[in-house]
């Protein structure tokens, strides 16, 4: 009537009321007529609608898309009613056209859209009573969130729901206080930083001391004690602004000048001859530095290093003696953590550092480090009151410990003892692993007689069948390795192979020609997880050089004398160890182990080849000729046979199954110890008595026929199970 009469007013209103009517009917193309008669008399210049009834109309008709299934349609038209209703500030009409919006782009399988506007439901509905809504957005952005790879995001989804509903959150679920136990194969040698060369160490004492610059989950640079840095001067000196509430264990502020002494501890202690690693590197990079370790070692008072320059409380400037643009991933090298000696300059208590937990007492078989209340960070401070470290344990015993709950989270057990692990069902889903960068290797001394001929080495280089062993032996928590870098770090090549393979009959004859009278007598030194851990591939790399006449006697020596022959290498054919990036940049693989100055294993190969190489790689700013760079690094190494590499380590850690919050991380300390916490045991709930007069009897015609959901088969199954069973 009103159509034919032209009134916009009247078709609008009476063509909203019927529109509405038919969608209650489940007459959805009905409706869509309706309006679209009643959207064409919005658009009508002649007359003004208001934004609301606008609104209205465009909801209704997201509403009738949504139900034939034009889901594009249907979000634009959502889309209109949002803007509408904003305007005229309806909140609850909002977020309802918000929800409708976002429910049509997940069944679209248009996620990202969906995501916006969950997050737009979500900023809408923040201050608002609108439960109802907003508990449909949570639902859905918990299962966007999962599809996307954000897991902690769901959770918190999944968190605001319960609490919503009167649920425990899950932090009513988590205990506050307790104490972690962690097994460890190794022993520790030192809780200095500067001193520190094994990833046990830093495994433990990153939770203590922490670093100017560290990295995230994906290797980018982030601050940590700093705010910000900046390069100048072509890569000559770096400006950093420290955070400016942080304190050290013992209440001292981290000031520009506790920096300075810092470092000028841990260059003393380097230039002394108590380490030898990569942090010498880091350290000879300052302006003054080379002139004050002179001066360290006879025994005088060293000057102050001029290269270090607090501008105020907290920035500070460290001037380089040549451009390295590379500094800022140096001092992610956990050796240059900052430590501050409490008391004076002579006192022999523990260092401090600025972390979340602080060492409360140690010896040979363990480390315990209690929580630091008053941690700078404090969204993370620690949920545990202790952590434990149990120390050089064997790796059945782990396995053993793990299952008998003696211990809480450990790694790096055999595979034989991970897999009986595993099969306790109570474990599996506390398995969380995640690639290192990390490198496995066997290297051979280029002062040995016995593997002086580069023919000597590539025989029992291309004898071997790497890629076979490493995957026969470590099964999926080890890739076989084609170079020395490690995945994830610039220059890593997975596809690359630079030698054939050569079968036991070629290799004799090359010993033959050669010279070599068998059987061959190596002697070697491996790193202790090779005594245990990963004896079984050491046992089929032996077992393939015997079949061509050559023998390895195995020196079985403590971590402390393990790391010694790195550089002591009198009477040593081979080495056989890792190496674990101390800083994100395949300069430490290079320049760090093989330069023929400051390199750990310069004793074992050095040139001046590789040097200039090396010194190029650390200074260019261009990333594709760096990666061309050590590209060439690694044909030399293979060219020469030096260098046997034959793993990337998949670190891996399996916890107990009431521990929340076990994720491995990038950088020091590798696990996320402060974000840890267990679970409260829940007492059971015992179930009320049953009275006659609280049952519904239910009569049915056929039988049950199974109670297993998965063989359910007949209606009445069907009916039945659903009220014992659920889906996830």
């Amino acid at each position: 009537h009103f159509l034919h009469g032209e009134v916009p007013e009247k078709v609008v209103r009476y063509g909203l009321m019927a529109a509405s009517n038919e969608l209650n009917a489940h007459s959805p193309h009905d409706a869509k007529q309706t309006l679209n008669v009643v959207i064409d008399f919005i658009a009508d210049e002649r007359w003004e609608s208001e934004p609301e009834l606008e609104g209205e109309a465009f909801l209704l008709m997201a509403r009738a898309q949504k139900s034939v299934g034009d889901l594009d349609p249907a979000i634009l038209s959502a889309e209109k009613a949002v803007a509408r209703f904003m305007i005229c500030e309806n909140g609850e009409q909002t977020a309802e056209a918000t929800l409708l919006a976002a429910t049509a782009a997940w069944e679209a399988r248009r996620i990202d859209q969906a995501m916006h506007w969950v997050r737009e439901g979500m900023r809408i509905t923040e201050d608002t009573e609108f439960d109802a809504a907003r508990k449909k957005l949570l639902s859905l952005g918990a299962t966007l969130e999962n599809l996307r790879g954000g897991h902690d995001q769901a959770r918190a989804y999944l968190a605001e729901m319960g609490a919503m509903a009167g649920e425990e959150t899950e932090e009513d679920l988590l205990e506050q206080g307790g104490s972690l136990v962690v097994g460890v194969c190794n022993t520790i040698t030192t809780t200095d930083p500067v001193k520190i060369l094994i990833v046990e160490e830093v495994e433990i004492f990153g939770n203590v001391f922490e670093t100017l610059i560290s990295v995230d989950d994906h290797g980018n640079l982030h601050p940590r004690l700093c705010k910000s840095w900046e390069v100048g001067d072509e890569g000559r000196s770096l400006v950093l602004e420290l955070e400016g509430k942080v304190t050290f264990h013992d209440g001292h502020p981290l000031t520009a000048a506790a920096v300075k002494q810092s470092f000028e501890r841990a260059i003393q202690i380097a230039a002394a001859g108590e380490v030898s690693s990569p942090v010498q590197a880091t350290f000879r990079a300052i302006r003054g530095v080379d002139e004050s370790i002179p001066r360290s070692q006879e025994g005088g008072a060293p000057p102050p290093i001029t290269g270090i320059v607090p501008l105020s409380e907290h920035r500070l400037r460290i001037d380089l003696t040549d451009p390295l643009p590379i500094f800022p991933a140096l001092l992610t090298n956990f050796q240059t953590a900052i430590t501050r000696v409490p008391g004076d300059a002579d006192s022999k208590r523990p260092l401090v550092g600025t972390g979340p937990f602080l060492v409360r007492d140690r010896d040979d078989s363990h480390v315990r480090l209690e929580r630091f209340p008053d941690y700078w960070k404090t969204a993370s401070v620690a949920s545990l009151e202790s952590l434990e470290f149990r120390l050089g344990l064997k790796s059945s015993d782990v396995g053993r410990d793990l299952r008998s709950g003696r211990l809480d989270l450990a790694g790096e057990l055999e595979p034989g003892d991970l897999e009986m692990v595993l099969r306790d069902p109570r474990f599996r889903s506390g398995l969380t692993e995640r690639p290192q960068k990390q490198t496995a290797f066997m290297i051979f001394s280029s002062s040995s007689p016995a593997v002086s001929s580069p023919g000597v080495r590539q025989v029992l280089s291309q004898v071997l069948r790497v890629h076979d062993l490493v995957w026969g032996s470590l099964g999926r928590f080890a890739q076989p390795a084609t170079g020395l870098i490690p995945p994830g770090i610039l220059g890593h090549h997975p596809g690359r192979r630079f030698v054939q393979g050569m079968t036991v009959q070629e290799a004799a004859l090359v010993l033959e020609e050669e010279g070599i009278k068998t059987p061959l007598k190596l002697r070697a030194a491996a790193h202790p997880a090779f005594h245990d851990t990963y004896r079984g591939l050491l046992r089929l790399i032996f077992g393939a050089w015997k079949e061509i006449g050559v023998e390895v006697s195995l020196e079985d020596p403590s971590i402390e004398e393990f790391l010694r022959r790195m550089e002591a290498n009198e009477g040593l054919d081979l080495w056989i160890g890792r190496w674990i990036a101390d800083y994100d940049d395949p300069d430490n693989f290079t320049h760090g182990l093989f330069h023929s100055a400051q390199g750990r294993l310069r004793k074992f190969y050095s040139s001046e080849e590789f040097d200039s190489l090396a010194e190029q790689a650390r200074v260019e700013l261009d990333s594709g000729v760096r990666e061309d760079l050590y590209l060439k690094m690694e044909k030399l190494l293979a060219k020469t046979a030096t260098l046997i590499p034959l793993f990337h380590a998949v670190d891996y850690r399996v916890a107990n199954p009431r521990l929340r919050g076990v994720r491995l991380i990038g950088g020091a300390p590798y696990v996320s110890y402060h974000q840890i916490a267990r679970e409260k045991v829940r007492p059971a709930d015992p179930r009320p008595d049953r009275h006659r007069d609280q049952i519904i009897e239910v009569p049915m015609a056929g039988a049950l026929g199974t109670l297993d959901p998965a063989r359910a088969r007949s209606l009445n199954a069907f009916e039945t199970l659903p009220n014992i069973f659920e889906t996830l």
